[in-house]
């Protein structure tokens, strides 16, 4: 099918070109008033019309079974899967439209697609603005590139699992990913250097507090970056780290911020889950909060 819309093409560009040199004959006939030459041309000419009419009305007909054939493929692939693309010819896998199609349908058919569009950045953009895992299956070159990187996440965020541990070194990537409601998860992908870096940490924590768990000890054990983290969620103090567990006025921020402080709860040491201060006010939230029994006590026994 491939050489045979390769023939057609060449035909209709030679067809094209000898009636553009029939026209500069017949136009050089008449210029030098060889009038019976010119009219034999003309008649050729006409002649050539009528061909050339009859090899467009082929190339048509063959365009329409060649979309039929593209549609039975793309048809197959939702029924059947990727695999069927490693049966289609070279030529149809370096077609950006049809491959466009192809990945809409499933993510994985970039795989199969021609080295040239894996390493296309026209291309592959517009893959993944469709689907940011598409990355996954792109060229080395374009996997490494941070403005590809950037755009993945932009329109995929879990795709930083993908990426090349380059990539989850670079602070915007890593802050895209991990900072909108349940994408902290996604702080796991990022490098040692930026889960050890306070800057960084304290941009990423006003943003999203949850963030905390996946950064290092020395982070979890930064007062203000803690209560940093607690603004905007107070349930992040559940991370932090055992030198802090003890630290009571860290503890009543939590609680004084949480509307519930259930979690804040469990996370207290054994030391604090009895400190009367701190039941009161985890109570006064919490009515249903599970309260050691001799601590129950020391409360009854203070107000009665």
């Amino acid at each position: 099918m491939d050489l045979m819309n390769e023939l057609f093409e060449r035909n209709l560009n030679l067809f094209d070109d000898l009636s553009n040199n029939m026209t500069k004959l017949y136009l050089m006939a008449k210029d030098n008033e060889l009038n019976i030459l010119a009219t034999a041309i003309e008649n050729v000419d006409d002649e050539l019309d009528n061909f050339g009419d009859f090899l467009q009305s082929l190339k048509s007909k063959f365009d329409i079974i060649c979309k039929e054939k593209e549609e039975v493929i793309l048809k197959n692939l939702v029924e059947k899967g990727h695999e069927i693309l490693s049966e289609v010819s070279k030529n149809k896998l370096s077609d950006p439209e049809f491959m466009l199609k192809a990945i809409e349908i499933n993510t994985t058919s970039l795989s199969y697609a021609s080295e040239s569009l894996k390493n296309s950045r026209d291309f592959i953009a517009k893959v993944l603005n469709k689907d940011g895992w598409a990355i996954l299956y792109a060229s080395d070159e374009l996997r490494n590139n941070s403005g590809m990187a950037y755009l993945a996440i932009k329109n995929s965020f879990t795709s930083i699992q993908c990426l090349p541990e380059e990539m989850c070194d670079i602070e915007d990537i890593v802050f895209k990913a991990s900072n909108g409601p349940d994408q902290e998860s996604m702080m796991e992908y990022a490098s040692d250097r930026l889960k050890n870096c306070k800057v960084f940490a304290s941009d990423l924590l006003y943003h999203n507090g949850m963030t905390l768990s996946y950064f290092s000890k020395e982070i979890r054990s930064d007062r203000q970056l803690i209560e940093l983290a607690m603004i905007g969620e107070p349930e992040s103090y559940y991370y932090i780290d055992k030198s802090l567990e003890n630290d009571k006025k860290l503890a009543l921020k939590a609680i004084g911020l949480s509307k519930d402080c259930s979690t804040i709860y469990k996370r207290l040491s054994e030391e604090l889950k009895n400190d009367i201060e701190i039941v009161l006010m985890a109570t006064d939230k919490n009515p249903d909060l599970d309260i050691d029994e001799n601590t129950k006590k020391k409360i009854l026994e203070l107000f009665s």
